[in-house]
């Protein structure tokens, strides 16, 4: 997830650093490189939150996957076996 997050988030912050430059009268020059800046710091922080939204994801499933695993196991141990009664 980290990926899509970090273009999704750099995307937005560099079209939004181009129009408000644009609405407040700021040249062509200084707008990009602001927006390439802010498009950096936001991709990484995109990047950042997608990982760590990743690992908690898994790190749910695999606790919700081991406790079904362990009620199955103590739910067939502690039933009653028919071998023998043939």
């Amino acid at each position: 997830m980290g990926a899509p997050y970090a273009g999704t988030l750099g995307m937005i912050a560099f079209v939004a650093t181009i129009v408000r430059s644009s609405l407040h009268g700021i040249d062509a020059g200084t707008a990009i490189v602001t927006a390439v800046v802010y498009l950096a710091v936001f991709a990484f922080l995109g990047w950042l939150i997608g990982s760590l939204a990743t690992h908690v994801v898994v790190e749910s499933v695999t606790g919700s996957l081991r406790r079904e695993l362990a009620l199955r196991e103590s739910s067939k141990s502690s039933s009653p076996t028919a071998s023998g009664n043939g």
